[in-house]
């Protein structure tokens, strides 16, 4: 019986022990979880703050080209108007140049 009751008492140690180590191995198996849900969760983040990044420096990007184009026709605009100006003023000059010249044929023709 006592035999018996130390086979009873071994079982129930290694048992015992068998759970001990069940426990601790689940312990182990759900920080390990927790931690690779948690570098899990860091990489996702640090994707997410890299795609930000490239979205805000994208649209960054295209604001620079808008401006620069926006300069580039604001000059070519410029530039047209000072030659409008030009070719009006030339014109005017063009115009009392031949005004000029009738007036003096009209003396040329009155003195004949």
């Amino acid at each position: 019986i006592q035999e018996k009751i130390r086979d009873e008492q071994e079982v129930n140690y290694n048992l015992q022990k068998l759970e001990t180590k069940l426990q601790a191995g689940e312990i182990r198996s759900k920080t390990a979880l927790e931690k690779v849900q948690m570098q899990a969760f860091m990489r996702w983040e640090k994707a997410q703050s890299k795609f930000n990044d490239y979205i805000v420096n994208r649209e960054k990007k295209e604001e620079q080209d808008f401006q620069a184009k926006l300069m580039k026709l604001q000059v070519e605009y410029q530039k047209k108007m000072a030659k409008i100006k030009k070719d009006s003023s030339s014109l005017k000059e063009r115009k009392e140049i031949r005004e000029k010249k009738q007036e003096e044929a009209k003396k040329r023709l009155e003195d004949l």
